[in-house]
């Protein structure tokens, strides 16, 4: 935000500017004859090819290849995240996938999350960012609640 100008609430501030890589909003396309996937590629692909000129950059992930089989999207995921790991860089991932957890690194790759808070009955949601792995199953106890399940 500080990039674009906006003002930054800090006694002191450092940063490098970076460029903001995404793959945060996939669509399929009939006309263009792309599936949702090869969406999801093309932009991956994106992503690499600028990482590859060595700039600074700041690459943000949603849910990444949720368009394939559960082992599939394990396999390719864990490698393009150690990819990553090899250009100049901060990348953050927001996923659902549990094994993905298993790839962290102290000072590498850290796992953080939002927990919800499940109680009498309800769910809530505190939002402050904590170290680890999300661990309840909001996603059961919606279906459950609503009659879904």
């Amino acid at each position: 935000m500080a990039q674009c100008g906006l003002p930054v609430c800090a006694a002191t501030f450092r940063f490098t500017p970076m460029q903001l890589l995404t793959s945060l909003r996939i669509d399929d396309s009939l006309l263009d004859q792309t599936s949702y996937f090869m969406a999801e590629l093309k932009k991956l692909q994106r992503i690499v090819h600028r990482l590859q000129t060595g700039i600074p950059a700041l690459v943000l992930i949603d849910e990444i290849l949720r368009g394939t089989n559960s082992e599939d999207k394990t396999f390719g995921s864990e490698h393009f995240i150690r990819r990553l790991l090899h250009y100049n860089c901060l990348a953050l991932f927001a996923t659902h996938d549990l094994t993905l957890g298993a790839l962290e690194q102290p000072g590498v790759i850290t796992n953080y999350c939002f927990e919800s808070i499940i109680e009498n009955d309800e769910l809530h949601f505190n939002y402050q960012l904590q170290r680890g792995i999300a661990r309840n199953r909001n996603a059961s106890f919606l279906m459950k609640k609503m009659d879904i399940i």
